[in-house]
Parts: structure tokens; C-alpha cells; sequence
């Protein structure tokens, strides 16, 4: 049974931008089908929208290290909480951090006495993640 159609005139699929109803049952995608042909319980008007699959962004920094300009501390990069709050409003649905292989037990961001990590320092014996 579909819960939920979105009907517009800008579906986005692999084959191109289509005008179709898109079938929502049990919070999943259940089909594509003409335009005007599908009824649900629940009608969504998406005309002049466009509907599409959410984005990957295969690379991210999270909580990473950023040399500084002037040669100081590293400066952090934003953490997963926040990065993924971010790609979620820009329709992103999935992201893949950046990762280094650690060299040492995982810890958050070093300590003000620890040597800044990441590829700024090779020697670091602080993880990059």
C-alpha cells in the first residue's frame, strides 16, 4: 500500500528529469510511475520542485587539523556533528570522512602539549581522525 505520493513535474532518476508520481510505502521508495496515476492517503504537490536522490560526498574533514598560516597551532576543522547537520540541509545523505591510519590508541583532538596531527606532522603519535 503507498502511504505517500509526491507528484511533480521534476523527478531526477538515472534515466533523466521526469514528470511522474514517486510511491512512498513504509518510509521507503516503492516506485516511479506516470504522472497522475498513483493514489495514496496522502498527496504531496511537488510542481515547479525538483525531487531528487540525496548526495554523496566522498570526502569530508571532520575534527581535522588545518596548519595555521603563520605556522601555529593547527586550527580544527568543524566536528562530525556539525559537518553532517550541514550536508544534510544541503541534501547531502551521506559523507565519507577523510581518514589516516592512526598510529597510536584513538583520541579526540589533542591535548595544547601534544604535536598537532595529520600529514603537517609525520612523527605525530596523535591519530588524524
Amino acid at each position: 500500500m503507498v502511504d505517500l505520493v509526491l507528484r511533480g513535474d521534476r523527478i531526477v532518476t538515472p534515466e533523466g528529469v521526469i514528470a511522474a508520481d514517486l510511491a512512498i510505502a513504509a518510509g521507503r521508495i516503492a516506485g516511479i510511475e506516470k504522472l497522475g496515476s498513483l493514489a495514496a492517503s496522502r498527496t504531496i504537490d511537488m510542481t515547479g520542485r525538483i525531487v531528487m536522490p540525496g548526495g554523496i560526498d566522498p570526502h569530508v574533514h571532520c575534527d581535522w587539523p588545518m596548519p595555521s598560516p603563520d605556522g601555529g597551532a593547527p586550527q580544527f576543522t568543524q566536528p562530525a556533528s556539525v559537518v553532517s547537520r550541514a550536508a544534510v540541509f544541503g541534501g547531502t545523505t551521506m559523507m565519507i570522512d577523510f581518514a589516516a591510519p592512526p598510529t597510536a590508541p584513538a583520541s579526540p583532538r589533542p591535548s595544547a602539549s601534544a604535536p598537532p596531527a595529520g600529514p603537517a606532522n609525520a612523527t605525530s603519535t596523535t591519530p588524524s581522525t
